[in-house]
């Protein structure tokens, strides 16, 4: 017996959830399972795969091959595989948790993919990967970061337990956990078996993310949709109903205040978003007050003002809000009927001058 090859086939074990005898009994395994175990033993022995993927065939491509394969020195070895072949590998395996590792993939609201540096599969707790010269001075852009995801076959790109960087712990309530720019660079997963993905990201700006936010319905009221129709906002609007049973009862008030100031910092509102679960339309939160505090993991991803849940999925731009600040409202704005009062214009207090919210030049 060849002990790379023993170890491999633990790793798949481990990796697809397989039974203890599955070398012995692949016919008690499903076709699902079947299929990345074949890709898996074709890649990293060479051993062409059946051409038609039927259970009976990829039974018989196991039982044909597994005494070879575990007398033989697998081609895929950890140390030196090519990138090209790291990701046909890592593709497979990323079947059985639906992720697409043949192109770079954005998994975060923060960042966009520039560049893959490695891709780890199977039972790796200890990753080790080096910066080229390049590399380096690309991270030097201040826009620019080293992104590492762990894949869970429970949960889609997150952490599962405690993270350490080059022997430090990490903080891992953030996705993705940015490294700092080294040439030597270890990084440790406590337990788990799945995939890595290491890759220098574009981190976004506050501005940025509000762009992509943009290309999304804007949410309003059906009240407030007809005084944005009046004032020929152009907008794609969804209408949300405000109550909390999502049937439509949108009544008609004969007077309302809507804020455009932070109900936490008092601040001028410069990004108004809010939650599609959210039902008051008189505040709104700003956007990169609710950034800065899920990257220092103040929050999980709850609105600032309801507590309800605000996943970056459901998370969504304010119309009426949006079209206040264009119109550059005061702070405190009245709407009577399908009249606004838009207050003192322009009386407006700007917050925190280092913000993030100007565009990274990358």
């Amino acid at each position: 017996m060849n002990q790379q090859s023993i170890k491999l086939f633990k790793e798949l074990q481990q990796l697809l959830e397989l039974p203890e005898n599955y070398l012995q009994r692949p016919d008690s395994l499903l076709l699902a399972t079947l299929k990345p175990l074949c890709s898996c033993i074709s890649l990293a022995y060479n051993i062409t795969p059946p051409d038609i993927i039927r259970k009976k065939l990829l039974v018989e491509f196991v039982k044909q091959n597994i005494d070879v394969c575990l007398r033989t020195v697998p081609t895929w070895l950890e140390s030196d595989t090519p990138n090209d072949l790291y990701l046909k590998l890592a593709n497979n395996c990323g079947q059985r948790f639906d992720a697409a590792f043949e192109r770079l993939k954005p998994v975060s609201p923060f960042c966009i993919p520039y560049k893959q540096l490695g891709i780890y599969t199977f039972q790796n707790n200890l990753i080790k990967f080096k910066l080229t010269f390049n590399d380096l001075e690309l991270l030097k852009n201040k826009s620019a970061a080293l992104a590492a995801y762990y894949l869970d076959q429970h949960n889609n790109l997150i952490y599962m337990n405690d993270i350490y960087f080059n022997g430090v712990k990490a903080d891992n309530k953030i996705q993705p956990y940015y490294l700092q720019n080294s040439q030597e660079t270890n990084l440790l997963f406590q337990q788990g078996t799945g995939l890595c993905v290491v890759q220098i990201v574009k981190t976004l700006s506050t501005d940025e993310i509000f762009q992509q936010l943009l290309m999304k319905p804007l949410l309003t009221t059906q009240h407030y949709a007809q005084i944005l129709k009046l004032n020929n906002f152009q907008q794609n609007i969804q209408i949300v109903s405000t109550n909390e049973n999502d049937e439509e009862s949108d009544l008609q008030v004969e007077q309302e205040t809507v804020k455009l100031t932070s109900s936490l910092s008092m601040s001028r509102i410069k990004f108004p978003v809010r939650s599609s679960l959210c039902r008051h339309f008189q505040q709104f939160m700003d956007l990169e007050e609710f950034l800065s505090e899920i990257k220092t993991g103040e929050n999980k991803w709850t609105c600032q003002i309801c507590q309800k849940s605000c996943k970056i999925s459901q998370l969504f731009v304010d119309a009426f809000g949006f079209f206040l600040i264009q119109r550059e409202a005061g702070n405190i704005v009245q709407i009577r009927g399908t009249e606004i009062d838009f207050g003192n214009q322009k009386d407006q207090t700007q917050g925190n001058v280092d913000s993030d919210s100007e565009q990274s030049m990358w």
